[in-house]
């Protein structure tokens, strides 16, 4: 009745929240390095981007700093994104956590395919592939019993067809684990530094981005284990709050079935994806209802 009670709760507070700040946006295509809203941990894509707490993974500390890895020790994952038309993203991540902190560092690398070149009069003389590079290095600390703090620091580079810049940004987190089991809030602030080289003269601005997040738990049975999730994400790039919503449901501490939803948010809505896990290893798949289909498939190891 009480894990009914909070499910209630998080609707209603989703309705509000869709109510309140719906507006439209003017601010896109404002700025750049808009690949760094694409999801790399798989389990989260399939939750909508929430749910962080939850995942072992360490590509979670790309999304949010302070994730906390509740597998002690090293492990490492890698995930593939087949994203619209031709584009590829492939990730990495490594991370070592013990019980007051943990280091990792991830490499985020974005294949946009090929693209004809051709002169002003529409002469073709060649092709040109664009690209992205974020490479993130990753900080979390107890703070306090309870409480944890992590700071990411992102270097990236942007290619188009002869020009290119470089940047540097950070992220900052914090976690505050209740006393109530499985339940957990976060924030974190992306994009905090905006140190940017210039692309054909322009400089690149990078949108800050605001998340709270709220994670539960229910054990059904000694099998089951429902996590809800709740998210409310503000990006500089837009001028409403977006509420995001997940569930993971693990069965037996080896399948787990994942579902989301993006509210108000035009480019994605609906996700899911399944996983398996066996001894030290994890094999996750996600797909994403963007406005083409988004596949992703990830393999995590712990060692």
């Amino acid at each position: 009745m009480k894990f009914f009670k909070k499910s209630v709760i998080i609707i209603a507070i989703l309705t509000i929240s869709v109510n309140l700040f719906s507006s439209i946006d003017k601010n896109a295509g404002k700025y750049g390095y808009q690949f760094l809203k694409m999801p790399v941990a798989v389990e989260l894509a399939g939750t909508a981007n929430t749910g962080e707490m939850f995942s072992d993974s360490p590509l979670i500390m790309m999304h949010n700093p302070v994730a906390y890895n509740r597998v002690f020790g090293s492990m490492v994952a890698i995930s593939h994104t087949s994203w619209m038309i031709d584009t590829n993203m492939y990730n990495i991540a490594w991370r070592k956590t013990n019980f007051n902190n943990s280091f990792g560092f991830g490499l985020i690398y974005v294949d946009y395919g090929e693209f004809e070149n051709r002169t002003d009069n529409g002469l073709l003389v060649g092709s040109y592939y664009p690209m992205d590079l974020n490479f993130t290095v990753n900080y979390s600390q107890l703070i306090t019993d309870g409480f944890y703090g992590g700071l990411n620091l992102k270097l990236l580079y942007e290619k188009l067809n002869t020009s290119s810049a470089l940047a540097l940004t950070s992220d900052l987190g914090f976690l505050y684990k209740t006393p109530l089991k499985f339940t957990n809030f976060d924030f974190n602030i992306k994009n905090l530094i905006n140190i940017s080289g210039k692309m054909d003269n322009e400089a690149i601005d990078l949108p800050l981005i605001a998340e709270f997040g709220i994670t539960s738990g229910k054990e059904i049975t000694e099998n089951i284990r429902l996590a809800p999730a709740l998210k409310l994400v503000y990006m500089q790039d837009y001028e409403d709050i977006k509420p995001f919503v997940g569930l993971n449901t693990v069965l037996y501490d080896m399948f787990t079935i994942r579902f989301g939803y993006k509210f108000n948010y035009n480019e994605e809505d609906f996700s899911t994806g399944v996983g398996f896990k066996i001894n030290n290893i994890e094999l996750n798949y996600s797909f994403v209802n963007n406005l083409d289909n988004v596949h992703l498939i990830g393999l995590n190891w712990k060692y």
